[in-house]
């Protein structure tokens, strides 16, 4: 486990005190999330997180950011729905029905290009610093963010004929999944 707290203040034999905040999204499920998200017209239904820690009497702030990240492929319902699902779509539902989809989820999400990540926000009065966190060989490193790199909002645009087939096949085997 991965203790994603920044190291705070000790003064005399108290620390500072801090207030913490979190939000997250995640069903275990990139296909269902991708397409509820659309279905809403709502970017914070994509798989997310943010932890905020605010340090009480300071202009002290450390956000803790979980994004999908994008490599830039362009994934194929045939190849996705083949390689995942025996070639025949309707298994998507065996497995949503008996919550098992997340049984998947990460290969699903690596065939499509995505990976999850955490991008570190400290503010520190009018400073504001971002970095990407990543664990390499057991170490929490931080890493200068690309100015290049894209999101799941990128697939989202990429991606437009895999989600088109995605809800035709959802309209298809489903009453009320997606319109």
């Amino acid at each position: 486990m991965v203790m994603l707290v920044p190291n705070f203040t000790k003064r005399g034999n108290v620390y500072d005190e801090y207030s913490i905040n979190i939000v997250i999204n995640n069903l275990d499920n990139i296909i269902e999330s991708i397409l509820i998200a659309l279905q809403n017209d709502n970017p914070l239904l994509l798989p997310n997180f943010e932890l905020v820690i605010d340090i009480d009497n300071s202009d002290k702030v450390y956000i803790y950011r979980g994004v999908v990240n994008y490599n830039g492929s362009v994934s194929n319902f045939c190849k996705l729905n083949e390689i995942f699902f025996k070639g025949d779509f309707f298994n998507y539902f065996f497995l949503r029905q008996f919550n098992q989809v997340y049984t998947i989820n990460e290969d699903v999400m690596s065939y499509m290009g995505l990976t999850y990540d955490i991008e570190v926000i400290e503010v520190d009065g009018k400073d504001a610093n971002i970095k990407q966190l990543k664990l390499v060989d057991g170490e929490l490193k931080y890493e200068i963010i690309n100015e290049n790199k894209m999101y799941i909002q990128d697939f989202v645009k990429e991606n437009h004929v895999l989600i088109q087939d995605l809800i035709v096949e959802c309209d298809r085997f489903s009453i009320g999944y997606i319109n």
